[in-house]
């Protein structure tokens, strides 16, 4: 059984306070029934008999539009699960992280959305080293070994991440990708 953080603040949202009971419930199954990528296939009929509703697909669409995307016929993606869930989130040093990405490419989410996650955790990751220097390098490895491509333009200032055009046209797929999903 998986056990995962929850965000206490949600019943402050305004989105999440005003959907109706129902949907407020279903929305708590789909973040705990999803896979550790974010990844849920539709169990519709089965919150049903549990929580004898009668939702549908299209009450799903039209609450969660943007927290939850259709990846394929069936699939969805959490966008925010993985960056909630792992707020450190580093495939190159955690094995757990690498297998966000396998279920990514496994369940078809597109390019742009996994070399975008890979890129974000470049630019913002907080495990990224000193800002000044320790007597050696505090490189990030370079090559993170998922066959993005990856890996040159990247580097640390004395006061911030640099980031190549390379690698910020990554970051800028990532988003269009989601956008493709909608």
């Amino acid at each position: 059984m998986a056990k995962r953080f929850t965000d206490s603040e949600k019943w402050k949202d305004p989105w999440f306070s005003d959907l109706k009971a129902e949907i407020k419930l279903l929305w708590l199954f789909i973040l705990d029934t999803c896979d550790h990528a974010g990844i849920w296939k539709d169990q519709l009929k089965y919150f049903n008999f549990l929580n004898e509703t009668n939702l549908t697909l299209e009450d799903v669409s039209n609450n969660f539009n943007g927290r939850l995307i259709e990846v394929k016929n069936g699939v969805y993606f959490v966008p925010k699960f993985i960056f909630f869930q792992y707020p450190k989130f580093n495939p190159e040093k955690n094995n757990a992280h690498r297998g966000v990405i396998n279920s990514l490419v496994y369940h078809g989410a597109p390019e742009g959305l996994i070399e975008g996650l890979v890129c974000n955790y470049l630019e913002t990751g907080k495990n990224l080293g000193a800002k000044e220097g320790l007597g050696r390098g505090t490189g990030l490895g370079i090559g993170i070994g998922l066959g993005i491509g990856i890996g040159k333009g990247l580097g640390i200032g004395k006061e911030e991440l640099v980031i190549s055009d390379d690698t910020q046209n990554l970051k800028n797929d990532f988003f269009k990708g989601l956008e493709d999903l909608k």
